[in-house]
């Protein structure tokens, strides 16, 4: 057999192949270091050399690896670095800063592998470093871009909440004009201006609305609040809302929901009636003759999936094939004719199809140009098992409300009007502000039962006249209900509203039973409930002094473990009214049973009591005031437990 041919070809001779592997060791483009196992250096390459700018001499036998870090490093070297070594026999990826000659800092990544001998004894580490210099200053960048993304979304949500509030106080104070007017019995001539004047600034506020959506779903503000709510119930409630309408044009309005679906279902509510709200609106808008469906039926999904199919039909203008795909985009119609015709933005549409891809779902269509359209999507809605009390507007006969004192803190004339009329119209006590300075000097000057505090206000706006009024010396500020009554979008400022102590939030343009009912919930409080401190005789002790046979030890420990239930329940009940959620507002109040039964807090009961008439109303005001009851309520509870610890 003849012999290999590497002896014979000068690229595979001994001497050839060492130098190649030599030069490639000492020119890498990453640096190579040999250490004894307690980090002394005796072989190092020259890319690590020039990067550094010491000769071979210098570190070979004179240094460790670890002498070459920043302090931070060399801690990290002896608490971490070295330790693993030894355990696993390796490192990858340490993230270092080596000082060079001249003292400047390098960062490095390092990996590191330790020799062992057949024994396990460590015999020496082979260390690779590669500059990471390029890769920070990208991290940097990265970084600086972050900041800079984040510092544009804080002033477009900034730019968001100052533009809604200055649009939209004006029409609250319109639509309030207009509503009142309405009550006064006016002339037919003058009805049918106030029903012009009503339509345009509703119009408008659609307009607002729209824009605000499209804006909060580009910043990703919008997120699914997925609870139980009664599907059948919604659909009934959206068709009663446009009957009226429809009617009035002559239509026809049906509903058809599949008696399977007659249950409760766990999803977002809110969005999917703004969806169908949107569909329905546009149905109704677009239809002159005939009739307008909403079908709400079983659909079987691929794969088997079991979902809710919602369609709405109409028998209106139609969409021409040619811009069945455009009219899901931002801003844009059928064609001018359409918009010249019946108005409108042109959002909806692309607002209804970002709502539903947060579900993963669409809208479809299909439509014929003078016969009608029918616009379709599914949903995948989990069945929630229990029951919940009825769904739907609750209308009430607004009867005087005599037993509650307001402060109004409000810088807006026509809003201090509109506003001060209802006060009137249902005999509430009240004060007015007209900044936040004024609205603290005059919360010490007098025996407020709720205050309805406007966020944006010159000299002093109302979070920090929330925050000014919670530092007061004397407990009761800290417990008074305080409500934001703006304009501003919820998304934009509920972690400032948070923040600076404010109970709850009612939207401008409000709807005056949303108002009402904040204030009757602290009409119905008992006084005594929101000025008494803490007093010995706040719980009824007998039956834990029992329970304990009066073991003063035993009791201390229960009363600690007592409190920490108590902070969680606090955190519950705000997290309950965050959401309107009544389902975990009760389990809330069933967790707390057995201390309700034992100690009897009176106070808390009563609270409780209020909390839930708030939930079954549903009104947003409502719940946040009857949660600052029930929060002051367990604050009083958990300061006597605290005496007795």
């Amino acid at each position: 057999m003849p012999k290999p041919t590497e002896n014979t070809n000068p690229l595979f001779r001994r001497e050839w192949l060492e130098e190649n592997m030599e030069e490639l060791y000492e020119e890498a483009p990453c640096g190579y270091l040999s250490t004894l196992p307690d980090g002394t250096i005796f072989k190092v390459n020259n890319t690590f050399l020039e990067w550094l700018g010491y000769n071979k001499e210098e570190l070979i036998g004179k240094k460790k690896l670890q002498q070459l870090f920043s302090i931070g490093g060399q801690i990290f070297y002896e608490t971490h670095h070295s330790p693993l070594l030894n355990m696993q026999g390796f490192v990858k990826e340490l993230n270092y800063e080596i000082t060079t000659k001249a003292g400047s800092r390098l960062p490095v990544l390092v990996n590191a592998v330790q020799k062992k001998d057949s024994n396990g004894h460590a015999l020496f580490n082979r260390i690779t470093v590669f500059d990471f210099s390029d890769r920070k200053k990208y991290e940097l960048e990265l970084m600086l871009q972050k900041q800079k993304a984040e510092a544009a979304t804080e002033a477009k949500e900034a730019f968001l909440s100052t533009v809604t509030h200055e649009i939209r106080t004006p029409i609250h104070a319109i639509l309030g004009a207009s509503d009142l007017l309405r009550k006064n019995t006016p002339r037919p001539d003058q009805k049918e201006l106030l029903d012009a004047l009503q339509f345009s600034t509703e119009n408008l506020l659609q307009l607002i609305n729209d824009l605000l959506d499209i804006s909060k779903l580009n910043s990703g503000l919008v997120t699914l609040e997925e609870k139980p709510f009664n599907l059948s119930e919604l659909a009934k409630n959206l068709v009663l809302i446009f009957e009226p309408s429809a009617h009035k044009k002559g239509l026809k309005l049906q509903l058809e929901v599949d008696n399977d679906l007659s249950g409760y279902f766990i999803g977002d509510s809110l969005k999917i009636g703004r969806v169908l709200t949107n569909l329905l609106g546009n149905a109704l808008k677009f239809t002159e003759s005939g009739q307008i469906s909403l079908i709400v039926e079983k659909d079987i999904l691929e794969g088997g999936k079991k979902g809710i199919r919602f369609t709405v039909n109409d028998t209106g203008i139609g969409i021409p094939a040619n811009k069945l795909e455009a009219i899901f985009q931002a801003f844009t119609q059928a064609n001018d004719a359409v918009h010249d015709q019946y108005g409108g933005s042109g959002l909806g549409l692309s607002i209804c199809q970002r709502l539903l891809a947060m579900y993963g779902s669409r809208l479809e269509v299909t439509s014929t140009v003078g016969k009608g359209s029918t616009f379709r999507f599914t949903l995948l809605l989990s069945p929630y098992p229990h029951t919940l009390p009825k769904e739907g507007v609750v209308i009430e006969e607004q009867k005087p409300l005599q037993n509650c004192k307001v402060l109004l803190v409000e810088d807006n004339a026509s809003n201090i009007l509109i506003t001060s009329r209802y006060f009137k119209l249902w005999s509430v006590d009240f004060d007015i502000a007209r900044n936040g300075e004024e609205a603290i000097k005059k919360v010490q000057e007098n025996n407020f039962d709720l205050v309805l505090m406007d966020l944006n206000m010159p000299m002093m706006d109302g979070f920090e006249a929330t925050q000014r009024i919670r530092q007061l010396p004397n407990d009761k500020f800290r417990k008074i209900p305080i409500i934001a009554l703006s304009a501003s979008p919820i998304e934009v400022v509920a972690r400032k509203i948070e923040k600076a102590g404010i109970n709850g939030f009612i939207s401008k343009p409000f709807h005056p039973s949303e108002l009402y009912g904040a204030i009757k919930i602290q009409s119905v409080i008992p006084k005594h409930s929101k000025t008494r401190s803490a007093r010995k005789d706040l719980l009824e002790m007998s039956e834990i002094r029992e329970i304990f046979e009066n073991d003063d030890e035993d009791m201390r420990e229960y009363f600690k473990a007592l409190m920490e239930d108590l902070e969680d329940a606090r955190k519950e009940f705000l997290l309950a009214a965050d959401n309107a959620d009544l389902q975990r507002f009760k389990g809330v109040v069933h967790k707390t049973k057995s201390f309700v039964r034992i100690f009897k807090p009176r106070g808390y009961e009563e609270a409780i009591k209020t909390g839930r008439l708030a939930y079954e109303r549903g009104e947003a005001g409502s719940i946040g005031a009857a949660t600052a009851e029930i929060l002051s309520e367990i604050e009083q509870v958990k300061s006597f437990l605290q005496e007795q610890i």
